[in-house]
């Protein structure tokens, strides 16, 4: 997915694992049973939560049980108007399911 990139991770000033290309495709085919994924999705929120003044929020307490941290994820993308509908829409469970999906996840 074009626009994903570890360096433009690198320049909102993550300093988190997934700085290498490789390691953030690796993340992303494991999406959100990946740890550094999620870590990655948690992160990424709190950012955009402070900038947007959102309602919504990516909790690292979601973590442990997929279908709820999956229900956050897609509760903080409607907010944010999301234009995947594969990432708001449909069976929870088959969401943030493909590496293509999480790559989306994070241009968005």
């Amino acid at each position: 997915v074009e626009g994903v990139s570890s360096d433009e991770l690198e320049a909102l000033r993550y300093k988190g694992p997934l700085l290498e290309e490789q390691a953030l495709i690796r993340a992303a085919e494991g999406g959100l049973s990946s740890p550094e994924f999620s870590e990655l999705c948690i992160w990424l929120g709190s950012q955009i939560k402070s900038l947007c003044n959102l309602e919504e929020s990516i909790t690292s307490a979601g973590r442990d049980d997929l279908e709820s941290f999956q229900l956050e994820i897609s509760g903080f993308l409607k907010e944010m108007a999301c234009p995947y509908s594969a990432l708001v829409s449909g069976d929870i469970k088959d969401r943030l399911q493909k590496k293509d999906d999480c790559l989306k996840l994070l241009c968005k």
